[in-house]
């Protein structure tokens, strides 16, 4: 399933298709939960549409529009502490730079061998 270099099967299709369809029933139950929405209303808007912030409120998918300080100030309320935050960039790990260092070498090494042996079948003389 899912290979690309063939055509799925019918049973395959069959498979992926029941598998997107239990995604997108679990998705509108959750939708219809967490926002107090009747599922068929839920189902009228999930149609794979982008609704911008403005437009999401007026059809009550999500309850205002803000940055990320307003997001910390309403969970900071929540848990009833004072509203504080500080941006913080996550460290790569060592081994997802080392993957991409060797990607990037494996890639411009292919490449250079590839346009060597293209040069060399076209080489007249």
């Amino acid at each position: 399933m899912g290979a690309p270099w063939r055509d799925e099967t019918a049973e395959e299709a069959a498979k992926e298709q029941e598998l997107v369809d239990a995604i997108y029933e679990r998705f509108v139950a959750r939708v219809a939960q967490g926002r107090r929405l009747p599922e068929a209303r839920v189902r009228e808007l999930a149609t794979g549409e982008v609704w911008l912030g403005d437009r999401a409120a007026e059809l009550g998918l999500v309850d205002e529009v803000g940055d990320l300080e307003r997001a910390v100030e309403i969970a900071a309320g929540m848990a009833k502490v004072a509203p504080r935050w500080a941006a913080v960039r996550l460290p790569r790990p060592i081994l997802g730079r080392l993957v991409d260092r060797f990607a990037v070498s494996a890639s411009r090494a292919l490449a250079d061998e590839l346009e060597m042996r293209a040069g060399d079948r076209f080489r007249l003389g």
